[in-house]
């Protein structure tokens, strides 16, 4: 709603629950703006100002901030008429899960929101404040997952030779 009141076109559902809002300003560049709305399921036990409303759902990695800036950047832009082409802001569910930007991209993220270049940002709190760091290509820690299965053998104690400690593997 935020969106559209700033005049975007709002496009639902991308990737199952990401959000694309688009404004066009005549001919020129497209670009992507993408954040991450996902909150973690985990309870906040402290007492910020700007502590979770919702019980077990915490914006621990400042997914708030993120979302927060990026309406900023769209409030702003929308006021601004000083700029040609398109600009997409993208807000990407499940950045802490599998799944959020690729199940976006599959879904024809952009196919259908072409983009010259797309921008992320992710608030890192040791930065003084007014500052900010940049990289060309990839930054940050990605997310992926793996399973390991340890397979062990029980064994008397006064015989640990003949077993396999599951545990000290696990470790």
């Amino acid at each position: 709603s935020v969106l559209r009141d700033y005049g975007f076109e709002v496009t639902e559902g991308v990737g199952k629950t990401g959000v694309v809002g688009t404004l066009r300003r005549g001919n020129g560049p497209a670009l992507g703006l993408r954040a991450d709305m996902d909150a973690l399921p985990m309870v906040e036990y402290n007492e910020f100002a700007h502590c979770s409303q919702h019980r077990g759902k915490m914006h621990a990695c400042g997914h708030d901030g993120h979302t927060a800036m990026l309406l900023g950047a769209a409030a702003s832009l929308s006021r601004d008429t000083d700029w040609h082409g398109t600009v997409h802001v993208i807000f990407q569910p499940a950045e802490e899960v599998a799944g959020g930007g690729r199940v976006m991209v599959e879904d024809g993220l952009f196919e259908r929101f072409p983009c010259d270049a797309v921008f992320g940002l992710h608030n890192w709190p040791g930065l003084p404040l007014g500052h900010f760091a940049i990289n060309r290509g990839p930054m940050m820690a990605s997310f992926d997952t793996f399973e390991i299965v340890v397979d062990g053998k029980g064994s008397h104690a006064a015989m640990p030779e003949e077993g396999i400690d599951a545990l000290v593997c696990a470790s």
